[in-house]
């Protein structure tokens, strides 16, 4: 009898502790930890009469839609960067576009269709940005600004179109030309402020 008083005060402790830890992760805003103990919780303590097995139930379910949140959060920020007029895309905003990217594709609780978000996004700003034509334009414009922001988007694409995509077709010649353009606009900017 005092056996099974103690492994029950054992497994109840387990219970106190994981829920503990749970709730700890959920206020620090580590809600995929937070999900991943309120469950283990849930397992150590299946009764649903178990007060620790109600209170798991509820912040699991909250830390779920956190994460739902952070994720829905990030993929409308990437959207909304990569829908912007391509003259205001400059480093800085392809650099958070890449961030956020990054944090979806990488978020332990993303699911195929939030990835797939984040890939049509990407080939949509491929398909308006039409490399191909914008590095003529640019060239003829012998802008250097300009060419110093194509620059940047298309290695943005570089970086996260995957291989083989339709939209990667041009890529690099039109990466390639530009930099050669940029290094010759370089080369004349420096020549003509020696000359003043």
């Amino acid at each position: 009898m005092q056996k099974q008083v103690g492994a029950l005060r054992q497994a109840w402790i387990v219970v106190e502790r994981e829920f503990t830890r749970a709730t700890r992760a959920d206020k620090a805003g580590d809600h995929v930890a937070a999900r991943a103990g309120f469950a283990e919780v849930l397992r150590l303590e299946p009764s649903p009469r178990n007060r620790y097995h109600e209170l798991a139930l509820e912040r699991l379910a909250y830390a779920e839609a956190a994460i739902r949140d952070e994720i829905q959060s990030d993929l409308r920020g990437l959207e909304h960067l990569l829908e912007a007029p391509l003259e205001g895309l400059r480093q800085a905003e392809l650099a958070e576009a890449g961030r956020l990217a990054r944090a979806v594709r990488e978020h332990p609780g993303v699911t195929g269709s939030q990835t797939a978000r984040v890939e049509a996004a990407i080939k949509v700003f491929a398909t308006r940005l039409d490399a191909e034509e914008r590095v003529k334009d640019a060239l003829f414009a012998n802008d250097l600004d300009a060419c110093g922001r194509l620059e940047g988007q298309l290695a943005f694409l570089d970086a996260w179109l995957p291989v083989g995509a339709p939209e990667r077709k041009g890529l690099s010649d039109a990466q390639e030309r530009l930099g050669k353009r940029l290094a010759r606009l370089a080369s004349t900017r420096r020549l003509s402020e020696a000359s003043k």
